[in-house]
């Protein structure tokens, strides 16, 4: 694994951003299918796994847009499964919650709970990071394995703190803001933050020698 720094995740996501600028109006497409498919809750994750999916031949220079997409959507129903159950379960907790704690504060009269509820924040965003890592790795590794990407997104997040960081948090604030502005970020949203993981688990990858 490389030894890459906070300031090498600027140049990641300028490659990223050159890439889903070239191919905007294939990553447009992608993700207005993606946010259809996203309304029913059930087919989310197969739909999160299809722009990873396109978004990682992107990375590797085939221009795929919805056939990739359908390829990522339809290939991994069990892994898309599970990886979507064990985030509805976390992601509900962490949000009831931060809620709780949150409204709490008003009637308790105190400044703890609003503690609490910034900590399960923080934990909320280090999650969102890592299963950000953990869906980049599942589609650059050799085995369709959940539980290898996951343990190799937390080894890229451990290892490479500053980088993943730096990345994670770039990237959750522009997904929170692609969705309080809806149009036209959220549109094509989807590919950029999937082709910008992708390309930071690629640029962590040493290469073979020869």
């Amino acid at each position: 694994m490389k030894e890459l720094k906070a300031r090498d995740a600027f140049k990641v996501i300028g490659e990223s951003i050159k890439l889903w600028a070239d191919d905007w109006a294939n990553q447009a497409l992608v993700g207005l299918v993606a946010i259809l498919c996203s309304f029913t809750i059930v087919l989310l994750p197969a739909a999160t796994f299809g722009v990873f999916y396109q978004a990682r031949d992107l990375a590797r220079g085939n221009r795929s847009g919805l056939m990739g997409f359908w390829q990522g959507f339809k290939s991994y129903f069990k892994q898309n499964l599970l990886w979507g159950i064990v985030n509805l379960l976390v992601y509900a907790f962490l949000i009831f919650v931060i809620t709780f704690y949150w409204l709490s504060s008003d009637t308790l009269k105190s400044s703890v709970p609003l503690g609490i509820a910034g900590a399960f924040f923080t934990v909320l965003v280090f999650w969102s990071i890592w299963q950000f890592l953990t869906l980049s790795c599942f589609f650059l590794q050799d085995e369709p394995s959940m539980k290898l990407a996951w343990k190799n997104g937390w080894a890229i997040f451990v290892r490479l703190r500053s980088f993943s960081l730096t990345i994670g948090i770039i990237v959750f604030v522009f997904s929170l803001f692609s969705v309080l502005t809806f149009i036209p970020l959220v549109l094509a949203a989807e590919g950029l933050i999937a082709i910008t993981g992708v390309r930071a688990v690629q640029a962590t990858i040493l290469p073979e020698q020869g």
